[in-house]
């Protein structure tokens, strides 16, 4: 019974299932409360027979057998979950990146279009420079700085996989006139899986503007630190406006977009824990606070 008990101990406790948790007290007590029902004579005579020790070794069999399927469907549920919670993951990053793929074309096609008139502009020049209108030439150079920064795309960060996501959720932002201001110092390689770190950001900045979107008015914002701490750790802290404190359920935070467990953060939570962080989430007069803090070099010291 030990050896069982130490098996399935991490199994079990590693489960989320808390309506399973209080009701799955009745089963033990059931159990107990037969017993003491149909046992209430222990005599010599009745104890020594053959079917009192029968009745005995086939309820602890059937206990066993309870809890064995009992551990099983809860790991079975386990997987389904982090079945969902990757699929979802990957459909986020599939769409990232067809809004990036996008903008690239953009970017091309208006390349093309600058790159057919730089004959045109070269004429301006020219004929500015012949007629010795110098105070023209600086004006229209001035100009055409402006609209070539226009069509060059901001870099929010030195890892490219980090900077599409920042870019993608920032364009979100713009649209809904979501004052967005970021602060990203990392750098271009970084010892955190790429698809775990894109899926950190993405869930949340995805978070942070679906809250800022339900903010009436013009006093939207989103703010975005994040930097490195020392050779491989990263803190990361996402503020945004919220319209209220965000509902919360056993000590996890309910979804505003469907009924259930959000998985938004939950899915932030398990990148720290897998990295040997922490991640802390508040909600203080208007304002949603995220942390997430990163350690993988404890994982390569342990290892060493």
């Amino acid at each position: 019974m030990l050896s069982f008990l130490n098996i399935t101990k991490e199994r079990v406790l590693h489960s989320h299932a808390p309506k399973l948790w209080r009701t799955i007290w009745m089963i033990p007590a059931l159990t107990s409360f037969i017993v003491l029902i149909f046992t209430y004579n222990l005599n010599v005579i009745s104890v020594a027979r053959l079917a009192f020790l029968l009745a005995r070794v086939c309820l602890l069999i059937m206990v066993l057998i309870v809890y064995y399927l009992l551990v099983s469907s809860l790991e079975s549920l386990k997987l389904q979950g982090e079945a969902e919670e990757r699929a979802r993951n990957q459909e986020q990053i599939m769409a990232m990146q067809r809004a990036q793929y996008s903008m690239l074309q953009n970017q091309i096609e208006a390349t093309r279009h600058a790159r057919h008139d730089l004959r045109q502009h070269f004429n301006v020049i020219q004929g500015c420079l012949e007629c010795g209108d110098v105070e023209l030439l600086k004006d229209y150079i001035a100009k055409y700085g402006q609209k070539l920064s226009a069509l060059t795309p901001k870099t929010y960060c030195s890892n490219y996989a980090v900077d599409a996501v920042v870019r993608h959720y920032a364009e979100m932002a713009a649209e809904r006139h979501i004052r967005f201001d970021s602060h990203i110092l990392l750098p271009q390689q970084l010892s955190i899986h790429e698809p775990d770190i894109c899926i950190l950001f993405g869930n949340l900045l995805e978070n942070a503007v679906e809250a800022c979107a339900r903010m009436p008015g013009a006093s939207a914002f989103i703010r975005i630190h994040a930097k490195a701490a020392g050779e491989q750790a990263i803190s990361i802290t996402v503020d945004n406006s919220c319209p209220g404190a965000p509902a919360m359920k056993d000590g996890y935070f309910l979804s505003s977009r469907h009924p259930g467990k959000g998985t938004g953060t939950a899915s932030v939570r398990n990148i720290a824990l897998q990295y040997h962080g922490i991640a802390d989430f508040k909600y203080e007069s208007g304002v949603f606070y995220a942390s997430v803090f990163l350690n993988p070099g404890v994982a390569e010291a342990e290892m060493e």
